[in-house]
């Protein structure tokens, strides 16, 4: 089986995986506040992100300062900003992989930082920026290491508009990355990475520029299938066109100098 990677929609602890990561982190951002992990945290069913009075601190500078924002189960949150103005960090301190150096962060009601518990994690998908394939096959890269179920496979497909793309490959699913010499397109992968971290259909999905390198169409059908559904959707993107044509609850824009909330009530967009 190929080392896992797929982090929260794949039931393991970032801990056991990321410590690399991690030291880097400590390295570029300032030390965080240490609080001990709560042994519960009573928290409405109908949350599923909350962060409070979040302040992150790099060596040299402020990237995010006293953020508040509450997504309610079933909510579309659409994350803009500038490059570097701090988006994929904010993904970060969601997931745990960055931990804040001020504020309270509770994830489906609990500390990101205190999750152990590989069926909790199961609830997440995450499709992070610009992460390649392993040397296997498409299947393998889609299940890595989960047990094959065709009706969750056939939906993952579906929802990733990837049905067609593997019909025309030589060996279907089976196809094996690199050495079968199959050359795959960014968007191509892209959409390998998103039935990956929907294949167990998770409550919460976070996308971090999960479309960059999609033709405006395919990315059309994939937003359609994925913001239709009831699951909690927040979404990283640079791309302007995304707030106006689709439908989000809410809509952050990391600007200069502090993120800014818009509250869209899903009135905005076409989809």
């Amino acid at each position: 089986q190929p080392q896992v990677v797929g982090l929260f929609n794949l039931g393991l602890s970032l801990s056991k995986i990321s410590s690399s990561v991690n030291k880097l982190y400590e390295f570029l951002y300032l030390p965080a506040e240490e609080e001990p992990c709560k042994e519960e945290i009573t928290k409405p069913d109908t949350v599923a992100v909350e962060l409070t009075n979040v302040t992150v601190k790099s060596k040299d500078r402020t990237i995010i300062k006293n953020f508040t924002i509450k997504i309610n189960q079933g909510e579309k949150l659409l994350i803009t900003g500038i490059t570097g103005s701090g988006k994929s960090t904010l993904l970060g301190v969601i997931l745990g992989i960055v931990k804040p150096t001020r504020g309270e962060v509770l994830l489906l009601g609990e500390n990101p930082q205190c999750i152990k518990d590989g069926n909790f994690l199961k609830r997440v998908g995450y499709v992070p920026q610009d992460i390649g394939l392993f040397e296997t096959t498409i299947l393998e890269n889609i299940l890595v290491g989960r047990k094959k179920d065709d009706n969750k496979l056939k939906n993952a497909l579906k929802k990733a508009s990837l049905e067609d793309t593997i019909k025309n490959l030589p060996k279907g699913i089976e196809s094996i990355v690199a050495k079968d010499h199959i050359k795959l397109s960014g968007g191509e992968i892209q959409r390998i990475l998103i039935a990956r971290a929907i294949y167990d259909d998770p409550s919460l999905l976070i996308l971090d520029e999960a479309t960059s390198h999609l033709d405006r169409e395919t990315e059309r059908k994939i937003l359609q299938n994925i913001l239709k559904d009831d699951k909690t959707v927040i979404m990283v993107s640079h791309k302007h066109n995304l707030q106006n044509e689709y439908k989000w609850d809410k809509v952050v824009d990391l600007g200069v100098n502090q993120p800014r909330e818009q509250t869209t009530k899903r009135k905005q967009g076409n989809i």
